[in-house]
């Protein structure tokens, strides 16, 4: 099996703090770092603590533009002190979700906004010596598209840090005739969200781009001592055996927590993480 991680984008709400709850969010991470239950995480460079940009991508649960208002600001280099000075181990860095917005944008400034984001994200991962970022590269609302020109845009902001694996996420395409694996594949290294893959029908297809896989994301809620995708019945072992047998993918893993954390139990929350580590997806033999 290889290494699992969790995203520290939902950790902080364990507490009962907000999101964007720096502080909060790493004492979470040292309490799993006690527990041996993870390799690392997935540190999510949120836009609500940049001190210049409000946010611009819409979340149906907060109103970002208020959140940022109320958000304590850190800057890149502050944020990468806090992680090492715990010893964290930060996996991939997740870059602000606004940098497609930006970049899908016929606004300069905002496409020059969303290079800075790009730069940041990793510039972080230098500093905490992440192995790769996590990029939402288009507007997914947007139909028009010139994915040439992004493509080429792409490769120019992340050339100077050939060391970290500059990873795409398959999320939604708008655009007809564009699925999220039509975009990904032209990339050379993808993050590989099984929601979306699923909900465009595209998981067992990712197969053709197997080596460019170096992150896969489960996104679910531990719920009677299974992990369930979000707002559905199926279970994570069934995806993960498709992983395995039909992708033949068995490296990083990346939990994304979708449940309140504060209506579990530490110990439970504890427990179906490290089910996630034992458990070897059905008809495996390792």
């Amino acid at each position: 099996m290889g290494l699992l991680s969790i995203s520290s984008a939902p950790l902080a709400s364990y507490l009962g703090r907000k999101y964007y709850d720096l502080e909060a969010t790493l004492y979470v991470m040292t309490m799993l770092a006690k527990e041996g239950v993870v390799d690392g995480y997935e540190f999510q460079l949120l836009a609500e603590w940049n001190r210049h940009y409000s946010p611009i991508c819409v979340d149906t649960k907060y109103d970002r533009k208020l959140e940022w208002e109320l958000s304590r600001k850190h800057g890149v280099s502050e944020i990468a002190r806090s992680i090492n000075d715990l010893n964290l181990n930060i996996i991939s860095v997740h870059a602000n979700r606004d940098v497609g917005v930006c970049l899908c944008s016929k606004d300069e400034e905002l496409i020059e906004r969303g290079k800075k984001f790009i730069g940041n994200a990793l510039y972080l991962a230098k500093l905490v010596h992440a192995r790769m970022c996590v990029f939402h590269l288009w507007d997914t609302w947007i139909e028009d598209i010139d994915f040439v020109t992004l493509k080429r845009l792409f490769k120019t902001c992340v050339r100077t840090h050939s060391k970290i694996k500059a990873t795409v996420e398959n999320i939604p395409t708008y655009g007809e005739g564009r699925s999220p694996l039509s975009v990904v594949k032209g990339y050379d290294w993808v993050t590989l969200d099984t929601k979306w893959a699923m909900k465009y029908g595209e998981l067992e297809a990712y197969r053709s781009i197997k080596r460019k896989i170096a992150n896969v994301h489960l996104r679910g809620e531990y719920r009677r001592g299974r992990w369930l995708f979000e707002g559905s019945s199926r279970r994570f072992d069934k995806i993960r055996q498709t992983l395995k047998q039909t992708l033949k993918y068995s490296d990083l893993l990346t939990i994304e927590p979708a449940m309140e954390l504060t209506d579990i139990k530490w110990r439970d929350l504890v427990r179906g993480i490290s089910l996630l580590r034992i458990q070897q997806p059905p008809g495996d033999i390792e």
